[in-house]
């Protein structure tokens, strides 16, 4: 392959990329999708991208959209992570790159990706850091997995983004090092050499040195006011510690410990010892098989298939139910609702004098034509769709026809214009060759301006290091003044202190404060107001009291009433009951005995939703509230 081969080849790798990347940049989900975009984009319409390039950036467009939330979360890691060499300008490159190596690496190829990165669309140093950063699982999964794992399933990243680019790594060493080597000039690790016609950079390493700055003079220490005495004098060693040893100490701890134990021991005698429950337990092993027996002979109870008769449940007629208010309450809304729930029908019945069955013949009836004209649109619409779908594969077809025309044209005025950029290439290479010319004679004139601006720096240095001795011995000066200003004003304080004062002052309980304040009182007129208003707060405490007493006593005479009207209720429907069960046992008897004309009356006596009549002169009507 000839230069100008690689420089076309070099250029279109370039243009995909940039298309992409001005997708990305210019997409805005929130207005329109990812297709309807991609459709209507006006850069797309350059005569340089083909039908393959489409595709291809149709493809990266699609999946960087798709994967936008893995890609970010990427990006924006390595962005923090490398913030000198990676640019926030180039992020849309990053995530393109970034979706061509955890998704498409595959099928996009390792030649392909190397000219991807070697095409000159982005920096150097920031693709060898993102590289790197791709290949690194130990700082994957400190900086973006924790943030991955929020959205995206754990076997997933394991096996199909982080297992499947390491498994490429050893392909993909020759890139990395070549890219290294192209932004660093050096290698950073003795590996795998680039590919062939790389040579190591021979430059030496930067020998950094420090700066020539004037060293700072140390602070002088003020000497202090009094001075300090440092002789000590120990104490006399004590005789006492020359009299005993550690075994004495010992022997004599454990005689003490002997006379506390016989002191304790005759403080106490055997009936004070406490009686525990444990000590009186029966055998457990008789227990168990006691228990075991039991369980047996219950167990063979069962399986003897003749079960003990129930108990007879005898009914009681003075057996008492003791209410709460809870329960009064709930039977109370319960029987109103009832009663509002028959008056309704009653009243329906009244206005309407019919039921719903006419209506319930007129919905199925309505059910069953909606039926049919859902059948006969379904219909309709299928004969509809498999005409639409013929004359929709007969415009496919036209519009492929259309496009290989198109196509054809549009390769023939690539061509023409990648002549001409020829051409324009070759004239801008010959312009940028005298520029370096030029550059490289005007470096020494730098190295000679340098000398000059470091020689005036130089005695501007002196200079100003003369100016602060004198500052430094003015200021020493003015300490000392100022010093011995301290000083005396600190006497002057200590004298006013020595001097005695007089504080005494009397407290009169009746006087006034006088401050000249709104409702100023003395100490005795505050304690007859707190007396008064003491004994305001205990009558508006009684009053109070009584209120609640008497709201109590109405709240229990409510509920009084409703416990007796619902016993007369309960009452009632209790009678009510006795007289069906007594009129049904006639009927049976009846039908026994070969009379008719039971089931009429059986209808009449146990019809439902009966309307609730008056008890004792007590309405039941719903209450109104």
């Amino acid at each position: 392959m000839g230069l100008a081969d690689a420089q076309n080849e070099s250029a279109r790798f370039a243009l995909l990329l940039k298309t992409s990347t001005a997708l990305l940049e210019t997409f805005n989900p929130r207005t329109t999708t990812s297709d309807a975009y991609f459709q209507d984009a006006e850069f797309l319409q350059n005569p340089l991208l083909g039908e393959v390039e489409l595709n291809f950036v149709h493809q990266v467009f699609y999946g960087c959209h798709r994967y936008s939330k893995l890609l970010k979360l990427f990006v924006t890691s390595f962005i923090y992570k490398e913030p000198t060499t990676a640019l926030r300008s180039e992020q849309p490159l990053y995530n393109i790159l970034a979706y061509l190596l955890f998704f498409r690496l595959e099928e996009v190829g390792i030649e392909n990706l190397r000219q991807f990165v070697n095409c000159g669309y982005g920096s150097p140093p920031a693709l060898s850091g993102l590289l790197q950063y791709a290949m690194d699982k130990e700082e994957l999964e400190k900086w973006v997995m924790e943030e991955w794992l929020k959205h995206y399933d754990p076997c997933f990243l394991e096996e199909e983004i982080m297992g499947r680019l390491h498994r490429k790594e050893h392909h993909l060493r020759p890139l990395l090092n070549e890219m290294e080597l192209k932004a660093t000039g050096m290698l950073k690790s003795g590996g795998e050499a680039g590919p062939p016609g790389t040579v190591k950079s021979k430059r030496p390493l930067t020998d950094f040195q420090p700066f020539n700055l004037t060293a700072v003079k140390p602070r002088l220490i003020a000497e202090p006011d009094h001075h300090i005495e440092k002789d000590l004098i120990a104490n006399p060693v004590p005789g006492f510690l020359n009299k005993t040893n550690l075994a004495k100490i010992a022997d004599e701890r454990k005689r003490q410990m002997e006379e506390n134990k016989a002191k304790v021991a005759m403080k106490y005698s055997a009936a004070d010892e406490f009686t525990f429950e444990t000590a009186q337990r029966r055998d457990h092993a008789s227990v168990l098989e006691e228990l075991r027996a039991k369980a047996e002979e219950k167990f063979m109870e069962e399986c003897t298939f003749q079960p003990q008769a129930a108990k007879r449940i005898v009914p009681r007629d003075d057996a008492m139910v003791r209410q709460t208010v809870a329960s009064v309450l709930k039977e109370d809304a319960r029987l109103r609702q009832a009663m509002a729930k028959d008056a309704e029908l009653l009243k329906q019945y009244e206005a309407e004098l019919h039921d719903a069955s006419h209506f319930y013949e007129w919905q199925e009836k309505m059910k069953k034509k909606d039926d049919m004209d859902e059948e006969a649109r379904m219909k309709e619409r299928l004969i509809q769709t498999q005409l639409t779908r013929e004359s929709a594969k007969e415009a496919h077809d036209a519009s492929n026809r259309l496009k290989g025309i198109q196509a054809e044209h549009q390769k023939r005025g690539i061509q023409a214009q990648l002549d001409v950029r020829d051409k324009e290439q070759e004239a801008e290479l010959e312009e940028k060759q005298k520029l370096v010319e030029h550059t490289c004679e005007e470096r020494e004139k730098a190295r000679i301006a340098e000398q000059e601006v470091l020689s005036l720096k130089q005695e501007t240095a002196e200079q100003r290091r003369k100016e602060k001795e004198l500052e430094m011995s003015k200021k020493k000066k003015e300490e000392e003044l100022e010093m011995d200003r301290k000083r005396d004003l600190i006497r002057q304080i200590r004298a006013l202190e020595r001097v005695p004062r007089e504080s005494a002052k009397v407290f009169d309980r009746a006087e006034a404060p006088g401050h000249g304040l709104l409702e100023e009182m003395s100490m005795a007129e505050l304690k007859e107001r707190l007396k008064v208003m003491h004994a305001h707060h205990q009558r508006a405490l009684f009053e109070k009291r009584e209120r609640q007493l008497a709201k109590k006593a109405e709240k229990e005479e409510l509920l009084t009433e409703k416990v007796q009207l619902l016993a007369k209720v309960r009452e009632q429907a209790r009678d009510h009951m006795i007289e069906n069960r007594d009129h049904m046992r006639c009927l049976m008897a009846q039908y026994v005995l070969g009379f008719g004309g039971w089931r009429s009356e059986l209808r009449v006596r146990t019809r439902p939703n009966l309307p609730l009549r008056n008890l004792g002169g007590c309405s039941l009507q719903p209450a109104v509230h």
